[in-house]
């Protein structure tokens, strides 16, 4: 193995491939494993952080066209920084506040080489004080008033970020490849530039977000220190005072009052049971249908709501005639004639008072 010190270049790429084994570790994000290798990352890429101090790579009196196409990718290292800090969980406020600062200064430089939006630069030039921003200074638009706005912007920015991830795919091929030696140095720094300004979209969405979780711990409780409870005598390994084994010649502790429940600060001092006729219900239904069973029959359901007066009863069917009948038919035809005689005697309304007696 060489004793010869790394290049920038070899130190960048092996930070980029512990981020990106990161980002792909089964893992909860507060297990050990994964926090031992967030930790890990973080380290490498302050060591890259330290090379390019070394180097002065970059210049605040510099501009795009100043910037050579091989040392474009190293200003994304803040970013890549800021990002594993967001990941440490302990402690939180600690990491939260370091991953501000470095998408801060992530977002000045891109600032300082004309690389953001007129939108983003808007937003930085509106920044009062420069390290620490208010959310309002960073989402403007968070009154409800300009919710449409707000929207649109949003929409806007997705679109804008689906587009550099397409070119940031296709960047990551050809450095999976090996050709990105291979296309014009023009196409590479196009290239180049859209993966640090997607990294500017992310990084204006990642700081919104951690500066809302910084406001909530930061107006959280305290938490109390806790008071370990004192070790019984009794169970010390001192057996001078006891005549056989598991035996102590010590008395029990008689408590004279019931020892309380909680204290004042809120901590449980002593199991108990919870015991409800909630909790009877439950065990109850362990072994039910799993849902409410009806009460009565269609039928029964049906005759409550006739004897109530919600459902109107049911026409009764016409008899059928018998058309061999002869009598039956002679007598609807008798009904129909005196009721063509009596409509031809008697004037349609000709009965109506109107109401006069």
């Amino acid at each position: 193995m060489s004793d010869q010190p790394q290049s920038l270049s070899q130190r960048y790429t092996s930070a980029i491939a512990s981020f990106t084994a990161l980002s792909s570790l089964p893992l909860r994000q507060d297990s050990s494993e994964f926090q031992k290798a967030a930790v890990s990352a973080i380290e490498q890429f302050q060591t890259v952080t330290q090379s390019i101090a070394q180097l002065s790579l970059f210049s605040a009196n510099e501009f795009m066209e100043d910037l050579n196409t091989n040392e474009i990718k190293y200003l994304g290292v803040k970013y890549y920084l800021g990002e594993l800090h967001e990941r440490v969980s302990s402690p939180r406020l600690e990491a939260l506040t370091q991953a501000q600062q470095l998408y801060l200064q992530f977002i000045y430089q891109l600032h300082d080489y004309g690389l953001l939006s007129a939108t983003q630069a808007k937003l930085v030039d509106g920044i009062a004080s420069q390290w620490s921003p208010k959310l309002d200074e960073i989402m403007p638009m968070s009154s409800a008033g300009d919710a449409a706005l707000r929207r649109a912007t949003k929409i806007a920015n997705y679109k804008h970020e689906s587009t550099l991830t397409k070119q940031l795919e296709l960047l990551e091929l050809y450095i999976a490849r090996g050709e990105l030696d291979n296309l014009d140095d023009e196409a590479v720094r196009d290239l180049y530039f859209d993966q640090i300004k997607l990294f500017a979209v992310r990084a204006f969405r990642n700081l919104e977000n951690l500066m809302m979780e910084l406001e909530v711990l930061k107006h959280a409780p305290k938490l109390t220190e806790v008071i370990e409870p004192t070790v019984d005598d009794r169970t010390d390994n001192d057996t001078s005072s006891r005549f056989d084994r598991g035996f102590t010649d010590k008395l029990e502790a008689v408590p004279t009052d019931k020892p309380k429940l909680l204290s004042s600060t809120g901590k449980i001092l002593r199991p108990f049971t919870i015991t409800s006729d909630k909790r009877l219900q439950l065990r109850l239904q362990v072994f039910g249908t799993g849902q409410v069973l009806p009460s009565m029959s269609v039928e029964e359901y049906l005759d409550y709501e006739l004897a109530n007066g919600k459902m109107a009863a049911p026409a009764a069917p016409e008899e059928d005639t018998d058309e061999d009948d002869e009598e039956a038919a002679d007598r609807e035809t008798y009904k129909k004639r005196e009721w063509d005689e009596f409509t031809d005697n008697n004037r349609k309304g000709s009965g109506n008072t109107m109401n006069r007696g």
